[in-house]
């Protein structure tokens, strides 16, 4: 179908910062700096990418960024190698939600891409966060979704068969079991191609603060199934919901935008968005056409993708590793690698 030219989230994330209302938050600025990356180099290089993340979050002032890229992004800055910072928190990863909005420029730019290739630019552009396999599948699933949309035309569209389209594609438990759960109660509420899924079952999927990646996107699919016949109610409905409210109406946004483009999109939200120089509203609509052009469909189109390195104890940065561990609510474990 029509490929349509979508701002990467509808009202990208927003706060009252000290800058004032309209200034977007951190995870914005890693999602404008990631599609800046892959504009410049004209290929998904992830080495280049961390490099440019970290210089972006050393210029950042007045951001919320999460507390996970907090630490790890100054461990980047100080030279850590990429392959070690995503077992920095966690041998295994930390499974925070902090990634799934970055996921936007690799929709645009490997949709055509077999899921295999799509998944290992997942797996890349995660890499100097985290390598935690669910965190991995739910930012799979979230790109894959909105790949999925990009062909899609709102008259004939139905989310229960978008669900099963994801579902069938996801090779995680933790993403396949909520899917899974969402369709069962989607099957029983059907109402024009909508569905409703129940508060009690939402809650089932997630927590109050959606503060895990998995339990995010589960609530992010919950609202598109219901409202992503009016985008503009599926974020208010996203905001209302309560927890990390500017997440998940940045993912919902992503939904409904790939869906149906952008002149649903207010104009006082629109221009309410800050708009300084090459970092802000224009920049984002310009980074997205640009996105657009891209076809990245085969390995090639990612370069240094490499494994990730355990990240070693017997150094003072490991033992600042365990204090964010306890911090985190993370096993305490001394860990011992060769």
């Amino acid at each position: 179908g029509t490929i349509r030219l979508a701002l990467f989230q509808a009202l990208p994330h927003s706060h009252e910062a000290p800058g004032g209302i309209g200034i977007y938050t951190g995870d914005t600025e890693m999602l404008l700096a990631t599609a800046k990356s892959i504009i410049k180099r004209e290929l998904f290089d992830i080495k280049t990418l961390s490099e440019d993340l970290a210089g972006t979050f050393s210029k950042g002032q007045g951001r919320a960024y999460p507390e996970t890229l907090s630490v790890l992004l100054p461990q980047l800055q100080q030279g850590l190698d990429y392959r070690k910072v995503g077992t920095f928190l966690n041998p295994d990863g930390h499974t925070q939600n902090e990634g799934l909005t970055r996921m936007l420029p690799l929709a645009l730019s490997f949709r055509k891409a077999p899921d295999e290739v799509l998944m290992e630019a997942v797996r890349g552009a995660l890499l100097f966060s985290t390598i935690h396999t669910t965190v991995i599948g739910s930012c799979f699933a979230f790109a894959k979704a909105i790949a999925l949309l990009l062909r899609e035309e709102p008259s004939r569209f139905d989310s229960l068969y978008f669900v099963e389209d994801v579902l069938k594609a996801s090779q995680c438990n933790d993403v396949r079991s909520r899917l899974q759960l969402i369709l069962r109660e989607a099957k029983e509420t059907r109402h024009s191609g909508c569905y409703r899924i129940k508060e009690e079952t939402r809650e089932q999927m997630s927590d109050s603060n959606q503060a895990e990646a998995v339990e995010l996107l589960a609530v992010v699919f919950c609202i598109f199934c219901e409202y992503w016949a009016d985008p503009v109610d599926a974020i208010v409905q996203a905001v209302h919901l309560g927890g990390d409210t500017n997440t998940v109406a940045a993912c919902v946004g992503a939904l409904v935008g790939a869906l149906h483009g952008y002149e649903w999109i207010p104009l006082s939200w629109y221009k309410s968005i800050e708009n300084p120089d090459d970092e802000g509203r224009d920049s984002i609509v310009l980074a997205a056409a640009q996105l657009v052009a891209f076809d990245f469909y085969k390995p090639g189109h990612i370069k240094n993708n490499a494994k990730p390195i355990a990240y070693k104890a017997g150094t003072y940065k490991y033992q600042q590793a365990v204090k964010m561990e306890k911090k985190f609510g993370a096993k305490e474990t001394i860990y011992s690698y060769g």
